[in-house]
């Protein structure tokens, strides 16, 4: 693509957040997040083709000014970015055809690929899915100096269709919990003290290979089970990774860890701005229960460390992180990142989204949506939440060299959440008698390796 950028127009400045993204980025971890959108096709309506979906997302792109800039770099000048007009959506809209035998494979290598940085930094791939006729599915990447986790469901949403975008409502938290004075005074600390190292685990460490991997349960019995245990979707999904990883560690051959915190980027844009692009995260380092083996344990200390946080956050303290980072640039958000990876001060990130309303195209039904994390430096899982049409689309991110550890992680979660749909009262008890014994045996596996 040959462009005159002696035309380029002024544009906004990248952030010092959307510095330190590019800083972080690697060949083997890059930094886009990735959408797998899944349709079906009603009886009678023939499959996309390539062209068809570059016509009709050339006018969509059209209407984006962000989706049509690339980054500008010099030897003596920061990357800037450049807004070089109309663009060939060819290059961004293409077809990934893949092997039946080896789709996971062949998923996983169009997802880690980075993006070229010489071109505006998104992708949408077309996957060729002969053995599924009234199927298709779309790759949807996009890198996360241009967006982040909201702005990009947000911006899925406006490709598909036209219609104004409807404010993000977000959901309050459930009924107030008295925790012990324990669980309070732990979450206090860290909410004055959020940088404190964590176990050296298996979760930490270089990333030899990235992988996507993805499950989906019903929303209605996920809300269902944390208003009974009186706490947010959020607490009760940080709690159901915690017990995956208590699953997990038991399970390995890993020691068992004492201290895990999880990052959640949590974004504090106001309702009216939720289809904006750029970065605007607020890092919330949330302490994850590992001695506690109940369901209900877990979601009351979870929510006193998520309740401290609001209450700074409602104070105007929430964000001085991101205000620091804004105003002093990227070498900051790199020298904070380089020290919380040389401390451990977290473990794992851990993110959630509310997805758009029913979506088609071309007459095809959005059936399923799930949106990956990219990996930080020195981190090697990353849980990506969103909701559509009544169901919470998980999608796990990691980067071990044995796929066999990210297999049974995937495991872990599938037996947590099953017996979350199970569980009918606040102890952590299940109506079925193989899911109470299987808690049993649980609590007696977490007990020993915490002994030990």
């Amino acid at each position: 693509m040959s462009v005159d950028m002696s035309n380029a127009r002024a544009v906004p400045r990248l952030s010092g957040q959307d510095l330190a993204f590019l800083a972080f980025e690697t060949r083997r971890r890059p930094m886009h997040i990735a959408v797998r959108a899944s349709f079906e096709l009603p009886l009678g309506v023939p499959a996309p083709t390539l062209s068809g979906l570059r016509a009709i997302f050339a006018r969509a792109v059209a209407r984006e000014p962000a989706l049509q800039r690339r980054l500008l770099r010099s030897w003596f000048r920061k990357p800037r970015w450049g807004d070089i007009g109309p663009i060939d959506v060819a290059r961004h809209i293409r077809s990934l055809r893949v092997d039946p035998k080896h789709r996971a494979r062949d998923v996983d290598v169009c997802l880690r690929a980075p993006l070229d940085r010489d071109l505006p930094l998104w992708e949408i791939w077309l996957l060729d899915t002969p053995e599924r006729p009234r199927t298709f599915e779309l790759l949807l990447k996009v890198h996360q100096v241009l967006i982040d986790s909201v702005g990009a469901v947000a911006l899925f949403e406006r490709l598909l269709e036209s219609a104004p975008v409807p404010t993000l409502v977000g959901r309050g938290p459930g009924p107030e919990l008295y925790p012990d004075a324990e669980s309070l005074g732990s979450a206090a600390n860290l909410a004055h003290d959020p940088f404190r190292s964590t176990d050296r685990t298996a979760l930490n460490g270089g990333i030899a290979e990235q992988r996507h991997r993805r499950l989906d349960v019903p929303s209605a019995s996920f809300d269902r089970a944390a208003r009974r245990l009186g706490g947010s979707r959020n607490d009760l999904l940080l709690s159901v990774v915690t017990g995956t990883l208590q699953r997990w560690f038991a399970h390995s051959r890993c020691s068992f860890p004492m201290r895990l915190r999880a990052f959640c980027p949590v974004s504090p844009r106001p309702r009216d701005s939720r289809a904006g692009f750029g970065n605007r995260i607020s890092p919330w380092f949330v302490p994850l229960p590992m001695d506690e083996p109940t369901l209900a344990g877990r979601v009351a200390r979870v929510n006193a460390a998520t309740r401290a946080f609001r209450r700074k956050q409602a104070e105007g303290r929430g964000n001085q992180m991101a205000r620091w980072v804004q105003r002093l640039g990227g070498w900051v958000a790199r020298l904070g990142m380089a020290i919380a990876n040389y401390r451990r001060d977290y473990n794992l990130i851990v993110t959630s989204a509310r997805g758009p309303r029913a979506l088609s195209l071309l007459g095809a039904h959005l059936r399923e949506l799930t949106a990956f994390a990219p990996l930080v430096p020195g981190q090697r899982v990353a849980v990506a939440v969103v909701e559509y049409e009544g169901r919470l689309f998980f999608g796990v991110t990691e980067g071990w060299k044995r796929a066999t550890r990210g297999r049974r992680l995937m495991e872990s979660l599938a037996e947590e959440l099953t017996l979350l749909e199970r569980s009918a009262l606040r102890d952590d008890r299940a109506d079925s008698p193989r899911a109470l014994r299987t808690s049993r045996a649980l609590r007696s596996r977490v007990s020993a390796a915490v002994g030990s």
